[in-house]
């Protein structure tokens, strides 16, 4: 083996591993043991055996690589990946496979030895693992493709060409940074789902490239004797986990023009080709390049990425978080921030600043002078340090960590590991001085603009001037709000630890949507607690990561707010581990709401209603923080609300036929949005009740007292209204209707807005047989081969007069204003019942934009029509919600006060209320427009 240098402490880390490896290697290749020995390299091998049991112990099982590795000439220089993984389509496919995982394991090993004996640069050895795993990925993708060829044929477009596929890299990967047990992020892309495969299953394209992505998913993360090659992560493509795990090149480009969010700008500047069609991925690149990096100076970039490294270490405010290599406090997340805030801000105009690796991108950072040299050489050292040292704790135990041991014996092994300290003081004294360098220039780069200028906050001309400074609105009422909680009697607090609390509160509430609400939240809070105040103020002293979190909520949404206020006891699931991942279903939720019905003892209908309202709000509360502050998008939110009224639902009639409370057995069918799983804040559930036979008066009235317990307000909030307009009759008809009734009322007197309304039906709880029985005379009565005259004409005349009637002179109601929501669900209930008779995909109660899709699927809807609808729906419906969560208002009309535009803009990501309106104007007037031409009127 070439060596240049050694570490200089070659005393193995673990000597007691490193003792019991050698002994395996030697039982198991004596031959290899004296090579070693013989070659003076056996304090070397302990070294190596003895840095962890992955290492450790893949050497002493593969003495040949050994013998490679320490006593070839060349035996650590890193091959050409590209060379080296080449797909055999003579193997069979596990073979195959299998030879990829051995060979990735030894190339790994390779990497690893090398970069242990100080043989290559850190940047080297990064680069090496991400030339690995780009090879790995390409030659799996090639026995993935393979497989799909055999079953589906090759993809082609409309012209009969092949349609291409690539892999996108992302993270660690995409910067060609990766760890040895670093994730790999992917996004998969194909050219059209316009065409279909040549056979001899014909599928269509979108089909046979989801196929091919779930292969080369389930391949590169496959748990086997030789360990899996990679996990990969795919929730940063659009929509996370809920999205598709590919889509055309098109649909990216459409969400990330509409709908992408400031932190896939930071994501995406690491995006670069990984495997697959090269040209796809250029166009992949090239397309995004005006999302990523804007051709004028975005003064938003700073905030936000502020606000993104905020909700870090909210969730790193745990004990020991500053051991944390990547995510604590001057770690490289905090290194990565500043570069990505200088690419995002001056790439537009720079293109040099586009590059992928964070190195790079800091070498010309430095040389156009766009931070200083000093803090560029202390973010460009620490960056080698840890990235270093990450490696060094993921070598360990092949585990994916970034936390330092707190141990000193276990923290010894891993300086020994680094091999350029004397010491664990040396060692522990270099991590600090890095991280501390870091977090200067991170805290330095970040801090709010005036904050040098603020009075002291103990006059109240001085905390005015502050809140002012800092974007409060109602400087005066958020003043006496500072001074009540923290300055004035009775608030038993020093001095100094009153003034500390009320600068971080300040800081923290300056940077939401509403900060005067945040500061009104918190004293709301307060006085919830009143006989607990001195735990209130612990709690603002000590945990900051829930404080944290509170105040964002405070001064991003009244609607939780309220929540929070009237149920402190519910603050310990913010807390909760993983609180926000946990998507129960419907029967897991109906499961909980019975244990929690024993639990407290509950008998009668109105108290099991009762106990639900407080089962229910830990629910509420995770869908609300997930689409507040994790990105979650539309479909999420809807889905996590219908699944909650369906538990409720399910519950409670459940308890009612179980416990003989029902004369008669009933079907529930769910209509409007609970029925095209659409709810959100504030929704009605849309119900119509069906017997098998006439209903009994006990059973009108058994109904009766179901929708009274359903819609009654108690100090912990209601379960959900009711509405029941939509049964045969309206506000006329009996509560519950019979199939008979249903079935006549719907062959002689129904009219065409009740067709469209019923195109959203489906059974939700009670008696399925019924329900289902009731559906069958639905379906038959709407889903005619005869649709009926002039359907279009009706529909446009429907939809004017709600227009005229229900928009209360407002130019910017979102759901009945010309090109709203209804203009939208009214085309798509037109399309259904016109073609339902045909395709029964189209009977199935979905949601809208599901339909959309659908349609387009079965060529009812251009491309082009669908992508404006689908586009300007979504952009109302985020609207409205975000109205609903913030204003805690059942409204969908765009607020007329300038102070709430702007916290709604705010919310909504935009610099300005006036860009919240133009592009409201802009998707409404693309969607009447398109309303009108598919209608065919004028």
């Amino acid at each position: 083996m070439k060596i240049n240098s050694l570490p200089p402490n070659l005393s193995p880390p673990n000597p007691s591993l490193a003792k019991a490896h050698l002994e395996e290697l030697k039982q198991l290749s004596p031959s290899t043991f004296e090579a070693v020995e013989g070659g003076g390299l056996l304090d070397v091998l302990l070294f190596l055996l003895g840095s962890g049991s992955y290492m450790g112990g893949r050497l002493s099982a593969n003495p040949r690589w050994v013998e490679e590795f320490l006593l070839e000439p060349d035996g650590l220089d890193l091959p050409d990946y590209s060379l080296l993984f080449v797909d055999d389509p003579g193997l069979g496919e596990e073979e195959a496979l299998r030879a990829i995982r051995v060979a990735k394991v030894k190339e790994h090993l390779r990497i690893g030895v090398k970069d242990l004996l100080w043989q290559a640069p850190v940047p080297h050895i990064l680069s090496g693992l991400s030339q690995l795993a780009d090879a790995v990925v390409e030659v799996m993708l090639k026995v993935a493709y393979r497989r799909c060829l055999g079953i589906y044929g090759e993809p082609r477009d409309q012209d009969g060409n092949p349609v291409p596929f690539a892999v996108i890299g992302l993270g660690k990967l995409g910067g060609c940074e990766l760890n040895y047990h670093s994730d790999i992020d992917l996004i998969y892309i194909y050219g059209t789902e316009k065409g279909e495969t040549t056979g001899p299953r014909v599928v269509k394209n979108h089909q046979f490239f989801v196929r091919l992505c779930e292969l080369l998913t389930g391949h590169l993360s496959a748990v086997t004797e030789e360990g899996p090659c990679y996990k990969v992560d795919l929730r940063l493509r659009p929509e996370g986990t809920k999205g598709e795990i590919v889509l055309p090149l098109i649909s990216y480009e459409i969400y990330y023009e509409s709908f992408g969010r400031e932190w896939e700008r930071a994501m995406l500047v690491k995006a670069r080709h990984v495997a697959g069609d090269q040209g796809l991925s250029s166009q992949f690149v090239e397309a995004i390049r005006p999302f990523v990096y804007r051709r004028y100076l975005d003064s938003t970039v700073i905030e936000s990425m502020r606000e993104m490294k905020m909700r870090i270490d909210a969730e790193m405010c745990k004990k020991g978080s500053h051991l944390d290599v990547k995510l604590g406090r001057g770690g490289i997340r905090e290194i990565e921030f500043v570069v990505n805030a200088i690419q995002l801000l001056n790439g537009g105009k720079r293109p040099e600043l586009r590059a992928q690796s964070t190195l790079k991108a800091l070498a010309v950072i430095r040389e156009l002078e766009l931070l200083p040299e000093k803090e560029c050489q202390v973010l460009h050292d620490a960056y080698l340090f840890l990235r270093k040292l990450e490696n060094r704790l993921q070598m360990v135990n092949c585990l994916q960590t970034h936390r330092m041991p707190q141990g000193e014996e276990e923290r010894d092994r891993i300086a020994r590991m680094m091999g350029e300290f004397s010491s664990l003081g040396e060692f522990d004294h270099a991590f600090q001085m890095h991280t501390k360098a870091v977090f200067e220039v991170y805290s330095q780069f970040f801090s709010p603009r005036g904050e040098e200028d603020v009075c002291s906050i103990l006059s109240l001309e001085g905390l005015e001037k502050s809140l002012e400074s800092k974007g409060f609105s109602q400087v005066s009422e958020s003043a006496a709000v500072v001074t009540r909680l923290f300055l004035e009697p009775p608030v038993h607090l020093h001095k100094e630890l009153a003034v500390s609390l009320a600068e971080r509160v300040i800081g923290l509430a300056a940077a939401t949507p509403d900060p005067d609400a945040a500061l009104e939240g918190l004293e709301r809070l307060s006085q919830a607690w009143r006989e607990s105040i001195n735990t209130f103020y612990s709690l603002l002293d000590e945990n900051h990561g829930l404080v944290e979190l509170l105040i964002r909520i405070f001064g991003t949404s009244r609607y939780l707010t309220n929540v929070l206020v009237l149920n402190p006891g519910i603050m310990d699931y913010l807390e909760e581990p993983d609180f926000i991942e946990s998507e129960p279903s419907t029967g897991e939720l109906v499961e909980e709401m019975d244990y929690a019905w024993s639990m407290e003892g509950a008998q009668t209908l109105e108290e099991r209603a009762e106990v639900l309202r407080e089962a229910i709000l830990r629910e509420i509360l995770r869908v609300g923080i997930g689409h507040l502050f994790h990105q979650r998008e539309v479909e999420w939110v809807t889905r996590g609300w219908t699944v909650l009224a369906e538990a409720v639902l399910s519950s409670l009639v459940g308890f009612m036929m179980e416990d003989g409370l029902l004369t008669q057995p009933v079907g529930v069918i769910g209509l409007g949005k609970l029925g095209s799983h659409e709810l959100i804040y504030h929704s009605d559930l849309d119900l119509m009740f069906v017997t098998a036979e006439d209903p009994t008066p006990d059973t009108q009235r058994e109904m009766a007292s179901l929708v009274k317990v359903l819609s009654k307000q108690t100090t912990k909030g209601r379960l959900f209204e009711v509405d029941l307009r939509l049964r045969p009759y309206g506000e006329q008809g009996m509560m519950v209707t019979s199939l008979k009734t249903l079935q006549g009322y719907l062959e002689k007197h129904a009219q065409l807005w009740e067709f469209q309304a019923l195109t959203r039906a489906r059974p939700v709880a009670g008696d399925r047989d019924i329900s289902g029985e009731a559906m069958g005379v639905i379906h038959n009565a709407i889903y005619s081969p005869k649709p009926p005259d002039e359907m279009a004409e009706q529909v446009f005349k429907m939809r004017l007069r709600m227009e005229r009637d229900l928009t209360k002179g407002s130019a910017y109601h979102l759901k009945y204003s010309p090109g709203g929501l209804v203009d939208v669900e009214f085309l798509v209930q037109y399309l259904r019942l016109l073609h339902g008779h045909r395709f029964s995909e189209l009977r199935e109660a979905r949601p809208s934009l599901d339909i959309l899709h659908e349609l387009c699927n079965l060529n009812i809807l251009a491309e082009e029509d669908q992508s404006v609808l689908v586009k300007g729906y979504r952009f109302l419906r985020i609207a409205e919600m975000w109205l609903r969560i913030l204003f805690d208002l059942p409204v969908s009309k765009l607020p007329e006060q300038p102070q709430r535009q702007r916290v709604l803009a705010r919310a909504m990501q935009y610099s300005h209320e006036r860009e919240l309106l133009e592009d409201y104007r802009s998707n409404t007037g693309k969607i009447r427009k398109t309303f009108k031409e598919i209608l065919g009127v004028q």
